[in-house]
């Protein structure tokens, strides 16, 4: 939707509203014996209402006040899911919106506690209707405020807490014990008594923000002077437009961190769509001043990014860009293990963050990639054919000989190292990584707990030749000691211990032998397991050599 247009669209949805509302009020409540009404009379009902220039609390309490007002709680929730009031409208007429749902599910709650046993109930709230699908489609829409207007999101949580009442859970401590339910939904309905035209909302931030705070529009922008009684949409009239052509201009990608930032957080489906396909690259051309400053805030938004807008491989975009930062800046190691030791973080995602850090262990190694063998062999037939078809000539036989002697004079040229940029931070990888296997999260998940304990071969493989390796090794042995025994059951998390074992070095002969008597009974156990039983006499092989060297 483009953003140059003006306020009547959201008008419309609560003309809408205060059409039915009305209509059901006059034609079912009002009257003591039935009346039919003109287009004249339906008309002058609206235009009174809309002349109320912005929505009020008083007019909310007088709409509840009817006597079948639940009859109401269809059209209200199906326009409080709408993304267009949470896009457009003003926080008053979100507040407006918010406080007829809210108050509309706890009545439906409480007539449904009234209903005399043996009378059907035709007001019970269920999973499956359309009320609760309209509840979580507009709590999806606000989700994506959670960073930038706070409110927003509170008058979804109002809503979805008592919808979680109506469908059963009447116990409010169980509610308000957690984070997640502690909101102040009087401050979020104050918003109704409150002047539009005054200070004390929210400051706005930008163009948008104050779109949204300016108020209604009058009536006659949206009425003609004159009148027809035929029976279109109420004589609906926008007002003109200038088309300012903003929604051609090309929206250009991040050059900045901050940039980014925002453009993750945007409405704009273009712009979070190219925020999300540059953010690798921009993260890893970025300079270490800027990206040390923005880290962690740029990192507690992509553990929250959702994929609001359907980004094809928007999953592995996010984590690709995770794994660019950690790689940039290793402090945030530890920040990574707190997010999947947390409690919110899914089951999905700690496996990605566990595989996150294993990748960026191995690609801070900075090892150069082996040629495959087919192109090695290539080379080689190659070669050999150009030397059996060229033909030397006499002349060039001297010339030869003086190269090989210079060559033989000339001193030995040493292959050069490659710098290894994971030894500096190690044990900032290593220290913060060891605590996940102490947790029960870990623990009482044998896939997750198998990934870990990959990443971790990872970790101690791209540490080898570090000076502390001795230290690094004796830690992931003790963890091995104190949970090995627990898994012999699960044949994938056996394996991952024996790629651990293979892994460190600088044991002593008594956990050399202890650990190959592991490993040799394991075999044992799992005999018809081709995999663990080759794993198993790769990694005892290598035992032996450790030993040997001592």
């Amino acid at each position: 939707m483009s953003q140059t247009l003006p306020q009547p669209l959201i008008d419309d949805l609560f003309s809408s509203l205060y059409r039915e509302t009305f209509i059901l009020y006059t034609l079912k409540h009002s009257l003591p014996y039935p009346v039919t009404l003109s287009h004249s009379d339906l008309l002058a009902i609206e235009r009174s209402l809309i002349s109320t220039k912005h929505p009020t609390k008083s007019l909310a309490d007088s709409l509840l006040s009817l006597k079948d007002a639940q009859m109401l709680l269809s059209p209200v929730l199906r326009l409080w899911k709408q993304p267009q009031l949470v896009n457009i409208g003003s926080l008053k007429q979100q507040a407006f919106v918010t406080y007829l749902a809210y108050h509309l599910i706890n009545r439906n709650y409480h007539h449904v506690k009234e209903v005399q046993p043996g009378e059907e109930n035709y007001n019970a709230l269920d999973d499956d209707d359309e009320i609760g699908a309209w509840v979580r489609e507009g709590i999806e829409v606000r989700i994506g405020k959670v960073q930038s207007e706070k409110v927003v999101y509170d008058m979804g949580l109002v809503v979805w807490k008592a919808y979680m009442i109506a469908q059963g859970i009447e116990d409010q401590e169980v509610l308000t014990q957690l984070d997640e339910f502690q909101v102040d939904q009087d401050s979020i309905f104050n918003l109704l008594t409150k002047d539009e035209d005054t200070n004390t909302t929210i400051p706005p931030t930008s163009q948008k923000e104050e779109r949204k705070l300016q108020p209604l529009a009058p009536v006659s922008d949206f009425y003609a002077q004159d009148d027809s009684d035929n029976d279109s949409d109420f004589d609906l009239k926008y007002a003109p437009q200038e088309d300012t052509f903003q929604d051609l201009i090309p929206i250009k990608r991040p050059l900045y961190l901050s940039d980014l930032i925002q453009g993750l957080q945007s409405d704009n489906h273009e712009r979070f769509t190219l925020s999300i396909d540059t953010a690798d690259t921009l993260i890893r051309n970025q300079k270490l001043n800027d990206l040390s400053v923005m880290a962690d805030e740029l990192l507690t938004l992509l553990f929250r990014l959702q994929n609001r807008f359907a980004v094809e491989g928007f999953g592995e975009k996010k984590y690709r860009a995770i794994q660019a930062v950690v790689e940039r800046e290793p402090r945030v190691v530890g920040q990574v293990v707190a997010r999947m030791l947390d409690g919110e973080c899914s089951l999905g995602e700690r496996m990605m963050l566990v595989e996150v850090l294993g990748k960026a262990s191995q690609a801070m190694t900075n090892e150069k990639e082996e040629e495959v063998m087919g192109v090695k062999s290539y080379k080689e037939d190659l070669r050999e054919e150009n030397a059996f078809f060229s033909t030397q000539s006499l002349f060039d036989t001297p010339m030869v000989i003086l190269g090989t002697l210079k060559r033989k004079l000339s001193p030995t040229k040493h292959t050069k190292g490659h710098l290894n940029h994971f030894h500096p931070h190690a044990e900032a990888f290593l220290t913060p990584f060891l605590h996940i296997f102490k947790s029960p999260l870990f623990l009482s998940q044998p896939t997750l707990l198998s990934k870990a304990l990959f990443s971790l071969s990872l970790m101690l493989e791209s540490a080898a030749n570090h000076l502390l390796i001795e230290k690094f090794s004796q830690q992931p042995f003790a963890m091995w000691q104190g949970l090995a025994y627990s898994y012999t059951q699960n044949v994938e998390v056996v394996m991952n211990f024996a790629f651990v074992l293979s892994k460190l070095k600088r044991l002593t002969s008594a956990q050399v032998d202890q650990a190959i008597e592991w490993v040799d009974q394991q075999i044992e156990a799992n005999g018809g397991n081709e995999s663990m039983v080759e794993v198993g006499m790769l990694v005892i092989r290598y035992l032996r050599g450790v030993a040997l060297l001592k």
